[in-house]
């Protein structure tokens, strides 16, 4: 009797203990997941670049076999500055996932060939609690010239291919290529003729400084297109033509750059719902821009008005014609 006891006690005991282990496993997983939670709700990306092949770079004058050296060099900066543009574009819709996660989960092989394999990455992505696999691969990063009746014109092109990815669910939300070119004839390609990639890409460079315009153009139409238009909010009308936006540095905006705004009409549906449509305003130049805020003028004519609390839409544009430099 007292062994038939003693056998119950003891399976009771074992129940009880693996039940509470069960229990705090639960709660170190609900612990676990709930850091990797994003803050207000928002979405979790991982943003994955792959280097560009050296054929995908196209510089007048630059012959990328001969120079595999500098190649590399230029690989690693489109794929740092292509994964920039990218996360300021999208931080303001969603959480970006730090760089680090990714480079302890993938080995650099699997980093260059992630294009092709994003479903399993998704997968392992989805442990860490991600939302949305972004993957990208570069199609061309180009600057020609060429001659146009009596002047020459200079042109920068990017183009690249997304892949979102649902990580929960390996399905492919959204895939095609986006792509933009900057044009000017006020820039002579003379001074830069000769020069290795590392100065073509540098800071002070006149070349890439229209890669990075046309890169920001091409990564705008991929962020309206997976996150919606961008809005801002007027905060402060200073003048009849300077205005305190509620949008800065945080969502990519510079000293200098120009945008594109319209306003946002937002219509109720009967029976619910509503109905957006913009009116264009105009141009307007970031004068002074700090983390959460900038400040704009009007450049060009507008078509409206601004007034504060008015609902935009903003996207970078080139500046007005009578605007630019000569």
């Amino acid at each position: 009797m007292r062994s038939t006891q003693r056998i119950k006690w003891v399976h009771l005991w074992t129940v009880t203990m693996a039940t509470a282990m069960s229990a705090v496993h639960g709660l170190a997983q609900d612990a676990a997941l709930e850091q990797t939670q994003p803050p207000n709700g928002r979405k979790k990306v991982v943003i994955l670049v792959e280097r560009p092949h050296p054929s995908v770079i196209r510089i007048k004058g630059f012959d990328t076999v001969k120079h595999t050296n500098e190649v590399g060099q230029a690989q690693i900066r489109i794929a740092d500055s292509l994964y920039d543009w990218i996360a300021a574009r999208l931080s303001n819709h969603f959480h970006i996932q730090d760089r680090s996660l990714f480079n302890q989960i993938f080995s650099e092989a699997e980093l260059e060939m992630i294009f092709d394999n994003t479903n399993s990455a998704a997968q392992r992505l989805r442990l860490q609690g991600a939302d949305l696999l972004v993957a990208v691969r570069p199609v061309e990063i180009s600057f020609s010239e060429r001659n146009i009746v009596v002047q020459r014109e200079a042109v920068a092109r990017v183009v690249f291919t997304a892949r979102v990815v649902d990580a929960r669910t390996s399905e492919t939300v959204l895939q095609r290529d986006f792509s933009a070119e900057v044009k000017t004839s006020r820039f002579s390609f003379d001074d830069w003729f000769g020069r290795g990639l590392d100065a073509l890409f540098g800071n002070d460079s006149k070349v890439y400084e229209m890669i990075t315009r046309a890169g920001n153009q091409a990564v705008q139409q991929f962020a309206v297109e997976l996150a919606g238009p961008t809005t801002a909010r007027v905060l402060v009308a200073l003048q009849s033509d300077r205005f305190i936006l509620s949008v800065g540095k945080r969502d990519g905006l510079t000293q200098g750059m120009h945008l594109k705004l319209e306003r946002l009409e937002e219509i109720a549906l009967p029976g619910g719902g509503v109905h957006r449509r913009t009116h264009e305003i105009g141009v307007v130049k970031v004068v002074g821009v700090d983390e959460q805020t900038c400040e704009v003028a009007i450049v060009g004519n507008a078509q409206e008005s601004l007034r504060a609390e008015q609902q935009l839409v903003y996207r970078p544009c080139d500046p007005p014609k009578q605007q630019r430099k000569r």
